[in-house]
């Protein structure tokens, strides 16, 4: 079913069965307090574009959009004062960790085409009405909403029976909140992978439905579900990951770096400024810890992670996924690495043994002399005066 068939579905099945609709109050807004603040601290604001401004005037007193509280009749603007829609010329989403053109995107083709709900406060920075964002959402689909905003997600309650009130319901912007016994978001139109995000997103309590409730049959009594003409998902910050390896000359070890960035820009300017002798510098889409596939070929290397132990792994590109792992979803991490198994742990707390270097490279560079009762030593592990050898 395609998105404007659902739509008209929708409608249509409403109006069909519309003594079976179950609508909450119209407003929720305190009677006689028209300018009411929110109802208590823990009910956050939740708005959405109403329309452009296209007011000639100088910016920033004109330009942007007007915005409004959702399922509220009046919303407090930037200067304090409360109205039925507030200026704004600025969606600040840096708290969301967004790249700079998905901020854009969002922005201009999706909170100012209506598509979306941002959840923030309104604020005047240095004279421009500012709406920070806290989180963001984004239409699946689309449509036009059709009925109240609610957020949803599971109320953790399992039937062997129905109607079961499986699902918790909150009313954005006013607090009221109640179990209901089903959710519908086929009924949106919206596509198979859609709708596979979207209940994933009421599993993990990000998920935001416009709609309308219908009263139903079960097997044991009436229950009420809420069928979606739109729902929202999170904006969430892109990730992207740039690598590089390091080789001789420029480095004593094939050295490899891995960061993440919110952006490909990022990602090849660190790169760039960073390491100009680099080689098979990368940047992808997605974090760094995604996984990654490797040959399975055996080609040992005893690698170091930032400051770990040495450790055997597989083959370089095991080694490197080990760096990406280190470097997660949002850090850094870097290592060096050098052909072979790793040897032996080297017991330089052994009091038999004065090492003078560690590393048979730093033992090339050093001269020492040993005293009467001591013999000079050289392994892998290093080098220096064995106290009780024999001559």
């Amino acid at each position: 079913m395609n998105r404007s068939l659902a739509s008209i579905a929708l409608v249509s099945l409403l109006a069909a069965c519309s003594a079976d609709v179950h609508d909450p109050e119209e407003s929720l807004e305190p009677v006689g307090e028209p300018a009411a603040t929110e109802l208590h601290d823990d009910v956050s604001t939740y708005y959405v574009v109403t329309r452009q401004d296209f007011r000639k005037c100088a910016y920033p007193m004109c330009g942007g959009y007007f915005v409004k509280r959702v399922n509220r009749a009046v919303t407090q603007c930037a200067n304090g004062s409360w109205a039925k829609e507030c200026h704004m010329v600025d969606l600040d989403l840096s708290a969301l960790g967004v790249g700079e053109d998905e901020a854009g995107r969002y922005r201009s083709d999706v909170f100012g085409q209506k598509r979306g709900l941002v959840r923030g406060k309104l604020q005047s920075i240095k004279g421009a009405n500012t709406l920070v964002a806290s989180e963001a959402w984004e239409g699946a689909t689309g449509n036009a909403p059709i009925g109240d905003a609610w957020r949803v997600n599971s109320s953790g309650i399992v039937c062997i029976t129905s109607p079961c009130p499986s699902y918790q319901e909150t009313h954005l912007n006013t607090g009221f909140s109640r179990n209901i016994h089903g959710v519908d978001l086929f009924m949106s139109g919206a596509a198979e992978e859609q709708l596979s995000q979207g209940y994933q997103q009421m599993a993990d309590d990000k998920l935001l439905v416009t709609g309308l409730h219908v009263l139903f049959k079960g097997m044991h009594g009436k229950g009420i579900a809420l069928w979606a003409s739109e729902f929202y998902l999170p904006l969430q910050g892109s990730s992207y990951c740039g690598s590089v390896v390091v080789n001789a000359p420029h480095a004593n070890s094939p050295t490899y770096y891995a960061k993440n960035f919110t952006s490909e820009k990022e990602a090849w300017s660190w790169l760039g400024s960073n390491f100009p002798h680099g080689d098979d510098a990368q940047v992808w889409k997605g974090a760094c810890n995604e996984p990654r596939m490797c040959m399975t070929v055996y080609q040992p290397v005893c690698g170091v992670v930032k400051d770990s132990p040495p450790s055997t792994y597989g083959n370089s590109c095991n080694f490197e996924g080990a760096i990406l792992a280190d470097a997660g979803s949002t850090g850094e991490s870097k290592g060096f690495y050098t052909k072979g198994e790793c040897g032996a742990a080297c017991d330089y707390s052994d009091p038999s043994r004065n090492y003078v270097a560690q590393s048979p490279e730093q033992c090339a560079l050093v001269k020492f002399y040993c005293q009467s009762d001591q013999v000079p030593f050289f392994d892998d592990c290093g080098c220096g005066c064995e106290v009780g050898a024999k001559k």
